[in-house]
Parts: structure tokens; sequence; C-alpha cells
């Protein structure tokens, strides 16, 4: 068998975004998808604008507290936001 996740790399969220409601309806609508991402932040490469990596991991964190399922982090020259972001949503259940 094979599963999948469903998410936007940081890399690419310049181009590419979508909402919370979206990735949740992609998500239930696919029993082949059991996760999402992957997700988060690289600040190395700078393809992607800071602020468009920031809401876009903010979006997957919510989207995945909402379904339930797990979040797969990318994170590169970015442990310090990626980790206070995260902390933002430690006790939340959405």
């Amino acid at each position: 068998m094979i599963f999948g996740t469903f998410g936007i790399h940081p890399h690419e969220t310049n181009t590419d975004q979508i909402s919370k409601d979206q990735i949740i309806t992609k998500i239930i609508s696919n029993n082949k998808i059991i996760g999402l991402g992957e997700t988060g932040l690289d600040f190395y490469y700078n393809n992607s604008a800071k602020k468009e990596q920031l809401d876009s991991f903010r979006i997957h964190i919510e989207a995945s507290l909402k379904a339930n399922v797990p979040l797969i982090i990318h994170s590169r020259e970015a442990e310090e936001d990626t980790f206070d972001i995260l902390n933002d949503y430690k006790d939340q259940k959405l």
C-alpha cells in the first residue's frame, strides 16, 4: 500500500497558496492522505519570501490540528522561528 501527505513546501509559498479549508477538504476527500506536509520554513535559499512562508506554515499547522493528522516539518536556517511558531500552538486543539 502507498499513502501520501498533502502540503506546500516552503520554497513554493511565493507561487502556491492554499487556505486551511482547502487543505482539510483535500485530506478528508482521500483516505490515502494520512498527513500534512512537507511544510515549514526555509530561509537558506530564500526561494520564497519570509512572510509567505510564515503564513503558509501557520495555515498548515491549523489544518493539521483541525484534521487531526500528523504534520511533517521542513526547517532550514529557521529553527528559532519554527520553534516559536510551534510553541504558539502547543496547547491548541481546533
